[in-house]
């Protein structure tokens, strides 16, 4: 495969080692959903993949998704987890901070939605809402928009098209927070280096650098305002972004 590539990192998802392995012309996110005994792996998989290790808002300043009584009036959004799975974080928020007010909003693909446990979202007050995040962002304004492990899974060229859809969407005093692997630009630990390359033969993605995600953020309009690691082992990072 790497020959092919001509030793190059593949950029096309539809050809990778995942691909070839697999004797398929579908990416492993096309190809994956229609095996069934592979999504119910895959969903098992992603629900559990962090049980037991610390979470994203052990570093995050939970009080930037506070809303005022207006802006609670005016019926604002303060959370919606793009791309979510089936929940497992807004659920999570929930449970942890049951002080914050405000209405949280799962989104993903209607396939991977229809498979949330409905009654226990509804029990979470949590709406869930089927979205294809390349296409526009329907809810403006909300106060922050939370992405988990979505940017890795793809190259350069896709997450800008992500990300810009949802800098169009921001109020002055939105956020972008994406939940992910923050690599030193030298010197990357070696299971940092073995998810990179896990992304690379699955996926045509990458883990990426703290410089590599200043550039990205970049070239989709936004810029960085903060960087809270809440795993230094890993990297694990919440990056807060807001348009430039």
């Amino acid at each position: 495969m790497a020959k092919e590539q001509n030793y190059q990192n593949p950029t096309d998802p539809t050809k990778t080692a995942f691909s070839s392995a697999h004797q398929t012309d579908k990416s492993a996110y096309q190809w994956t959903p229609s095996n069934p005994r592979a999504i119910t792996a895959f969903m098992a998989f992603m629900k559990s993949q962090r049980e037991g290790q610390k979470s994203w808002t052990d570093a995050f300043p939970v009080d930037y998704l506070k809303l005022s009584n207006e802006e609670l009036r005016d019926s604002r959004i303060m959370f919606i987890d793009v791309g979510g799975s089936t929940g497992g974080q807004c659920i999570a928020l929930r449970q942890q901070h049951p002080d914050l007010s405000g209405d949280i909003v799962l989104q993903d693909m209607e396939a991977v939605v229809a498979r949330a446990d409905s009654q226990e979202l509804a029990r979470h007050n949590v709406k869930p809402v089927a979205h294809d995040f390349y296409d526009e962002q329907p809810i403006k304004n909300a106060k922050a928009y939370y992405m988990r492990n979505v940017m890795h899974d793809l190259p350069d060229e896709k997450a800008i098209i992500v990300l810009q859809r949802l800098c169009d969407a921001l109020a002055s005093d939105s956020m972008i927070l994406v939940d992910e692997m923050v690599l030193p630009d030298i010197g990357a630990k070696w299971q940092q280096a073995q998810k990179d390359i896990q992304m690379m033969a699955c996926l045509a993605a990458m883990e990426r650098s703290e410089s590599q995600w200043h550039r990205l953020m970049s070239k989709a309009g936004l810029k960085i305002r903060q960087i809270c690691t809440y795993d230094k082992e890993m990297g694990d990072s919440v990056i807060i972004a807001e348009k430039a």
